[in-house]
Order: structure tokens, then sequence, then C-alpha cells
């Protein structure tokens, strides 16, 4: 009918702006998650460009308010995070957006725990499965790739300090019990210590298929001969237990598991006598190229230890941050 479409405008132009005054009767009285979620509920409706800008800047002050709260109420990643919803309301060069980032920096300032980040050990079973640098390579990747790198809210305390004063007390840092981990975080000043151990490693060869082909023997007294080529799946999985140390209440405040697994295909050659004597082709002859095998057994170990890391580096910040209101 005539009119219809300006009566339609006029409707939900009234109420829109319902919204709006409830989104402000809602801010009177420090209601922030009803204040948000009537401006959010005037978004629904038909804007203009100034009405749609108007309802951000709204929607910006009132997460700063509400993040203002958090923060009083020693919530400093909820504050962060509030500062950072609104910071995505404004424009870039908004000159309302400095009381926002002061306010996560003030929440980062207070919520920042330190963590001294012990390197962790293996049990002898582990190191004897395991070539020699694999738990420092286990270490390393840990320490450059993760606990260097870690979320907000959490900073590592000096690795080269604590391995320094873990050197001066003549301990093995894989073998820190819980009681000195509180003692070291308490001495350092660190908020919490994180300390772990690998302590199983399982190999495992599977679908194995073998395929015999003949060959020669060379030098004297030559004759004919077979040898084996195995074609099978090697896989390894590890786990790894950590505990983070409270220095402060000197107790274990959570315990964790990661397991990875990983897998591939390999090949090699299996001969009775010296397979040096084999008269074989380059094709044939790297089924018996023994450092081939090595190195991507290597390869193998290395993908293990990216894999474990990342659980673990995981596991381990979630139960730090889940400690930082």
């Amino acid at each position: 009918p005539d009119g219809y479409a300006d009566y339609r405008r006029e409707i939900e132009a009234s109420a829109m702006h319902q919204w709006v005054e409830r989104g402000r009767v809602a801010e009177g009285r420090g209601d922030w998650p009803a204040a948000l979620r009537a401006y959010e509920q005037a978004l629904s409706y038909p804007l203009t460009d100034r009405q749609r800008h108007d309802l951000d800047l709204a929607r910006a002050s009132v997460l700063l308010r509400w993040g203002e709260d958090d923060l009083a109420a020693g919530h400093p990643r909820a504050a962060f995070d509030r500062a950072a919803q609104a910071l995505d309301l404004l424009p870039p060069d908004a000159a309302n957006r400095r009381p926002l980032q002061a306010l996560q920096d003030e929440a980062l300032r207070v919520g920042t725990r330190v963590v001294a980040f012990v390197p962790f050990g293996a049990s002898e079973d582990v190191r004897r499965q395991t070539r020699r640098d694999f738990l420092a390579e286990f270490n390393d990747v840990l320490l450059v790739d993760y606990w260097t790198q870690p979320p907000l809210f959490i900073a590592p305390f000096d690795p080269i300090a604590l391995r320094r004063e873990l050197r001066r007390r003549d301990v093995d840092p894989g073998r820190l019990s819980d009681r000195m981990a509180a003692q070291l975080g308490r001495d350092l000043g660190a908020d919490f210590v994180v300390v772990g151990e690998i302590p199983e490693i399982t190999r495992e060869e599977g679908d194995r298929r073998e395929e015999i082909r003949e060959a020669r023997t060379r030098g004297r007294g030559v004759t004919d001969t077979t040898y084996v080529i195995e074609r099978y799946d090697l896989e390894l999985e590890a786990e790894v237990r950590f505990a983070l140390v409270d220095p402060g209440s000197r107790r274990v405040v959570h315990r964790g598991r990661r397991t990875a697994r990983v897998e591939d295909r390999f090949e090699r050659g299996r001969y009775d006598g010296d397979p040096n004597r084999l008269l074989l082709d380059r094709d044939a002859l790297r089924y018996f190229d023994r450092e081939a095998l090595r190195e991507q057994e290597h390869a193998l170990e290395n993908a293990l230890i990216d894999e474990l890391a990342d659980r673990v580096a995981e596991a381990v910040f979630e139960a730090v941050l889940e400690r930082i209101p």
C-alpha cells in the first residue's frame, strides 16, 4: 500500500532508538553486559553512517568501563580482552584509543607472571632408545620456539641465568623435585616454575612387506643368490609429563601430560652374508645404505620432537594462563 515503506522506516527507527535508550539506562546503572547487548541490538536496524559511528563509540565506551571494572576486580586478562574488543571498533587514528591502550598496558603490568622454564629431563630408557642429542634438541626447540615467545601475560625468566643457577646448585634439571623447584622459584623471584620429563618412548614397526630379489656376488667364486627388501612403517610415540609449581605456596598447582606420535615408511635391505659382496646397481645399493637409513630415522625423531614440543608448550601455557583471570 501507499506509504508502507515510510511507515516501516518509522517503525524501525523507533525500535532502534528504544534499544539505544535501553543501552544508556543500563550504562547508568553500570550493567555493562546489558548495555552492550542493547547497543548491538540497535545495530540490527537500518542505520546512517553517523548512527553506526555513534553506536561504535558507545560500545567502545561500555567496553572500556567494563574493562576498568575487571581490572579493579583483579581480572587483568579479561580487562585486556575488553579493551581489544573496543579497539576493534575504532579507527586507527581515533583519540579515544589512548585510554584503551593505557588499560591494556596496565593489565599487562599487573597480570604478567614470570615463569622459570626448567629444561626437561628423560628417563634412562628414553636416553637409551634415542640418539645422544635427542633430549638437548627437544629442550632447544622448546626454548627457541616457545619459552622465549610466550603468549601475553607470560614472561620467561632469563634462561641463561636459570641454567647458570642450576649449574651453581649442581642440580640435574631433569631430576629436580617439586620441592626443589619451589625453592628455586622463590630464590629467583619467579611466579611459577615448570619442570618435566620424557618418561617413555616407543618404537614400533608395522605393515611389514618383504620382496625377494635375485642377485649375483662379486669377486671370486661368483654365485647366484637372493636378498630381501623390507618395507615397513616405523612409528615413534613419546609422552611428556610436566608440573607447574607455585613457589609462593610451595605446591604443584597443575600436573599434565601430552603425547605425540609420528610415523614414516622405510625400506631396507637384508642379506644373510656380507652385502658388500653383492653385485648391485645404484638403485639397489640404497637399500643397504645404513647412513641414509639413520638420517631418515633422525628426521622422524626430529618430527617427533617438533610435535611433542608444540603439544607440551600449548598445555603449559594454558595451565599458566588459567591462573591469571
